[in-house]
């Protein structure tokens, strides 16, 4: 396979197509960290969009666009590594995959009372956002 390649010549254009690479988002969940430039500085963040648990079978089948746009106006940027870790393991449900808008979104499910079902102490407030609890889950 490598016989196949071709670096291009130097007194022509040949060298310089960049079609031929690889390139990916760096914003993309799941991307390896030698593909993030370098000069980033902070934790992973994620986008996660809250949904209530009376919700859940919403992911299950792909959104419309109108419902897509929903939820991605309640989406929010994540940081703390322990909830970071546990949405990227879970996974985008595979119908967000499908829509433009959710495709790099996590879910972060809610119960009744606000509150993450994976952990108790990180809970959805109106008015200051994401709380976390003094234990949070690692």
């Amino acid at each position: 396979q490598a016989s196949l390649e071709f670096i291009g010549f130097p007194d022509d254009d040949s060298w310089n197509d960049t079609a031929r690479y690889a390139k990916a988002d760096e914003d993309e969940p799941g991307l390896h960290k030698s593909l993030v430039a370098q000069t980033r500085l902070g934790e992973q963040a994620i986008m996660a969009v809250p949904v209530f648990s009376y919700q859940n079978e919403n992911l299950k089948i792909v959104p419309s666009m109108f419902q897509a746009k929903q939820y991605f106006l309640k989406a929010i940027s994540i940081t703390r590594a322990g909830v970071v870790k546990t949405l990227v393991a879970k996974g985008v449900p595979e119908n967000w995959q499908k829509s433009p808008l959710l495709r790099n979104c996590y879910p972060l499910l809610l119960d009744e009372k606000n509150r993450w079902i994976d952990d108790q102490n990180v809970e959805l407030n109106d008015e200051l956002g994401l709380i976390y609890g003094t234990k949070e889950k690692q």
